[in-house]
């Protein structure tokens, strides 16, 4: 089974491990949550309860995604409920026995991986994501230091810093949290662009912010805006580029780009990929994704201006 980002895997996968390396010949008689909390890669200590229950809300809205829905949400709904009634006097003996004779641990994997059937998204590798990260807070410097507009800064600031929160952030929010970051920066350039004096547009760091975000729209996700067809493997068979070769094509893209918007920005994003050869995993028949028509999904969320 390919690895995946859902809630319901993360879910998963923290209450294996906690029931998995915790002793109950040690530990039994100690507060439960506390123990369990340790299990959670959140940013800090302070949040370790909040994401917690975050994951529970958003494995209840993956639950809500599914075909056959109604029959699994009493799985979500009985460990929020637990949580909530014995959050403050549960000992791990007692978690441990209610986790174990309710199968939830089983439960929440197969949840995860007919969510994973029916909504597949790519996983992205610790050191992939940590050199995305070094290249996202490298183009941060170089915006602050250019002789951008302070209002275009502060813009480019914000987008990028929330693409580096939701790269931090992977490990609770996943690929999902990352990819509504990088559609977010997308669609708020294409509106504040049309407000941008010339100096700023022909600037190369404005350039290279431009074609970052298109590459990565290309390279990791698929534009549900755009009718993009046919670039990428089939999702269990996803190719994903290595950081080099975003850095390459980056460059290529921005040294050859005038004055022109993101949305030709990303037509020449799409045509340097599609330039490329053709590449799976092995053994693997290449495969398509198909045509953003076949499934219908909400616009892109537009709300940011220049001035926030």
């Amino acid at each position: 089974m390919q690895k995946q980002t859902s809630a319901l895997q993360t879910l998963s996968k923290i209450l294996h491990d906690a029931v998995l390396k915790t002793s109950v010949a040690a530990q039994g008689s100690k507060p439960a949550i506390p123990i369990l909390l340790k299990y959670i890669n959140a940013l800090d200590d302070s949040s370790r309860i909040i994401d917690f229950f975050a994951l529970l809300c958003k494995a209840r809205e993956e639950i809500g995604r599914m075909k056959d829905k109604e029959s699994s949400y009493s799985v979500i709904e009985k460990l929020n409920d637990y949580f909530i009634k014995n959050s403050d006097k549960t000992t791990w003996n007692d978690f441990a026995k209610f986790i174990d004779d309710g199968n939830y641990i089983i439960l929440l994997k197969s949840l995860a991986d007919h969510y994973h059937t029916q909504n597949p998204t790519i996983f992205l590798e610790p050191d992939f994501l940590d050199e995305l990260k070094n290249q996202f807070n490298s183009l941060l410097d170089e915006i602050i230091d250019s002789n951008l507009s302070n209002n275009l800064k502060r813009f480019l600031t914000k987008q990028i810093e929330n693409i580096l929160y939701a790269i931090r952030r992977y490990s609770i929010d996943g690929t999902e949290g990352l990819e509504k970051a990088v559609k977010l920066f997308f669609s708020d350039l294409a509106i504040v662009e049309s407000h941008l004096d010339n100096k700023d547009k022909k600037n190369p760091i404005y350039k290279n912010c431009q074609t970052w975000v298109s590459t990565l729209l290309i390279s990791l996700f698929t534009p549900s805006a755009y009718d993009v067809i046919g670039v990428f493997p089939t999702i269990n068979d996803y190719y994903i580029p290595k950081i080099e070769e975003l850095v390459k094509y980056t460059k290529e893209i921005s040294g050859n780009i005038g004055e022109i918007s993101i949305q030709e920005v990303l037509e020449k994003s799409l045509n340097s990929f599609n330039k490329q050869p053709q590449k799976s995993l092995p053994g693997k028949e290449q495969k398509s994704l198909p045509s953003a028509k076949a499934k219908k999904e909400p616009p892109l969320k537009i709300k940011a201006n220049l001035e926030d």
